[in-house]
């Protein structure tokens, strides 16, 4: 029927075009078949190109799809399967809890431990301030002494002041039994103070200078400073709590509550 007549009358078409009847010239004839070479082979080409692209594309997808598919079945496996065991499930979550709780004592016992640790420390250093304060106040009253001692002789060395200790001490010589011979062990002491009031007066002229340039200076040892510069010096409530506070803090970043 009417296929066989289409066939019939396509094959005589190719025909007639393989014969160059249908053709205008030569040249379009060769023309239209270098065209449809080219054309032919750069279909191909580019078919494959993107028949390569498809299915490397693919293997690209698989292989990033299906490790990650494995992880989430596996875990909806996991949890079905807990699921279904009743008796497992709370086994974990009573872990879980349990070991919250117990992170939380053991962040709130090393917390309480680091401040221990702070109070020995601060107990340490004010042991060590108290100790080199009373090593400054020694060290100060003995070059007081070494300084009176040698100021005091150096004033009873002038020849004036020797005769007139010497009259002194002479006139309390005859007073009374005083010259009367006695043995080491009834000696009677020496009624005269000139020698120790000019050192005590000395004593105390070189103790108040060395207070009075030591507060003009800024150099006075701490422990020789009167309780009010004391009270002005040190830090006031609200700084140390907030020292306190501070190194709390730092202790809480390094031991945090646990969620």
């Amino acid at each position: 029927g009417i296929n066989a007549e289409y066939m019939g009358g396509g094959s005589v078409g190719l025909i007639f075009l393989s014969k160059e009847i249908f053709v205008v010239g030569h040249d379009f004839w060769h023309a239209l078949l270098i065209w449809f070479g080219f054309s032919f082979i750069t279909a191909v080409c580019v078919d494959w190109w993107l028949w390569w692209y498809a299915l490397r594309g693919q293997e690209f997808y698989d292989l990033k799809f299906f490790p990650l598919n494995n992880k989430v079945e596996a875990i909806y496996n996991m949890l079905a399967e807990m699921e279904t065991k009743g008796s497992e499930k709370n086994l974990v979550i009573a872990s879980q809890i349990y070991g919250d709780q117990l992170a939380n004592r053991i962040a709130k016992h090393k917390m309480l431990a680091q401040k221990v640790n702070m109070a020995y420390d601060i107990q340490a250093k004010l042991q060590a301030q108290a100790a080199s304060e009373a090593v400054e106040v020694k060290e100060a009253e003995s070059s007081w002494k070494v300084d009176a001692t040698a100021a005091t002789e150096g004033f009873f060395n002038d020849e004036k002041v020797q005769k007139d200790y010497m009259k002194t001490a002479m006139a309390n010589f005859q007073k009374g039994d005083a010259a009367v011979l006695r043995s080491a062990a009834d000696a009677q002491p020496s009624q005269s103070t000139v020698f120790a009031d000019k050192y005590t007066s000395t004593y105390n002229e070189i103790k108040e200078q060395f207070l009075a340039d030591g507060r003009k200076n800024g150099t006075l040892p701490w422990g020789l400073a009167t309780d009010a510069e004391k009270k002005k010096g040190a830090m006031d409530a609200k700084a140390k709590q907030a020292a306190v506070k501070a190194r709390e803090d730092n202790y809480r970043k390094l031991y945090h509550d646990f969620a």
